[in-house]
């Protein structure tokens, strides 16, 4: 479970668990992917355009679900009006806690 997405910088759950998390969030890196990347139909990882993080692919998820033995990944920075809904599949579950948000 992630608030935004995954990272080019952080390939496996292990990656993950040993970022230090005390502190400002960097101005790059695992961390601040990890908060803000988000999910989209593209190749790869390609640069957001909100200026922080990735947009990232369906092979990029499935590549770190096969690879970590999980079967999705939870997110929830993205709205999601009736509560939650599913990219790349089923990979990428997005869950958010105030549906009729907008």
């Amino acid at each position: 479970c992630v608030h935004g997405g995954l990272s080019p910088n952080a390939k496996t759950l292990d990656h993950i668990r040993n970022i230090r998390r005390i502190g400002k969030v960097p101005p790059k890196g695992a961390m601040r992917d990890l908060l803000w990347s988000d999910p989209e139909e593209v190749e790869g990882f390609k640069k957001s355009s909100r200026g922080a993080g990735y947009h990232f692919g369906r092979a990029i998820t499935r590549k770190f679900i096969d690879g970590n033995a999980l079967t999705c990944i939870s997110r929830g920075l993205q709205v999601a009006m009736e509560g939650y809904y599913w990219m790349h599949g089923e990979g990428d579950g997005v869950l958010f806690s105030a549906p009729n948000y907008c």
